[in-house]
């Protein structure tokens, strides 16, 4: 149950406020400073790295590169994940595109049948599947009933954020026209050098 968070975190990253900016400035500067935002999770078959995963991608202008990974930070890092009335709010904006049974039944039994395969698409099921659905509608109904369910939410969240935002768990790739790549590489050895280790 507790990897099920990793999706919620995923989509309360696009959905919730930060410290410094409302919903609405936030979704502005996203478009200028992370365009195309896309989060994933991975789980790799081959190779040294096989282990769960969680991959943000964006694309941006290498001038930009500075202020777009500070936001990029700023978004990963300053959210309220106990703000009871967001919750419910994502929660209830969310929960008819999650439920898979809703759909066309092929579609339901490919994702089924996707995922016994290996252990990426298997990872990726549990993780955006029916049983993601079951999860959060679950989480939907302890908000209205239980008066601590947003605080133990937020405290779930913070340790799936936590895990994410390692520096010794990172592994970082830029991409830039020829001249530039070490210049934002060293920026980002720079930015996030500060996180925990």
């Amino acid at each position: 149950e507790d990897l099920h968070y990793i999706g919620l975190y995923s989509i309360l990253l696009e959905e919730l406020a930060t410290e410094n900016y409302t919903k609405a400035q936030k979704d502005n500067l996203m478009k200028q400073y992370l365009h195309g935002l896309d989060i994933d999770v991975a789980y790799p078959e081959d190779g040294e790295r096989q282990y769960p995963m969680f991959g943000v991608q964006w694309n941006c202008m290498t001038e930009d590169y500075e202020t777009s990974l500070g936001f990029l930070l700023e978004i990963m890092e300053g959210l309220n994940l106990e703000d009871k009335d967001e919750l419910i709010r994502v929660l209830d904006k969310y929960l008819p595109s999650l439920d898979w049974s809703r759909n066309d039944p092929y579609v339901l039994d490919s994702m089924i049948a996707y995922a016994g395969l290996d252990r990426d698409n298997r990872y990726r099921e549990y993780l955006n599947g029916q049983r993601f659905y079951e999860f959060a509608k679950e989480l939907r109904t302890r908000l209205d009933s239980d008066p601590d369910a947003a605080k133990e939410i937020g405290e779930k969240l913070r340790s799936v954020q936590k895990s994410i935002l390692h520096r010794d768990r990172m592994v970082v790739m830029n991409v830039a026209p020829q001249g530039q790549v070490e210049q934002i590489s060293d920026i980002s050895r720079q930015m996030l050098k500060n996180l925990p280790s």
